[in-house]
């Protein structure tokens, strides 16, 4: 989508917290909000895509940003958080 001459692509990366996980994406800001895929202080699953899930992440890691808004908590400037969430679905997930 281009809105006055910025680029914000409204993606879908794949099942995680929910069936229709979104990701908008500024790639010239370097900012994105991830919806629930990235929540604060500690994720919440309830009916989500477990086995998904961490994939999905790493394709939302994938993206270069600067700034992170996830779906509730802080405003964060690294992947830090998003991979202690991966790192704790895969502990827990018996398909490892």
């Amino acid at each position: 989508m281009d809105l006055g001459n910025r680029d914000v692509r409204i993606m879908f990366l794949g099942r995680g917290n929910t069936a229709g996980d979104a990701v908008v994406y500024v790639p010239d800001a370097k900012v994105v909000a991830t919806g629930d895929l990235v929540v604060a202080p500690a994720p919440y699953a309830t009916g989500s895509f477990m086995f998904e899930w961490p994939e999905t992440m790493k394709q939302l890691m994938a993206l270069k940003v600067d700034a992170i808004l996830p779906g509730h908590g802080p405003l964060m400037h690294d992947w830090t958080h998003a991979r202690l969430v991966v790192d704790l679905i895969l502990a827990k997930s018996p398909r490892r």
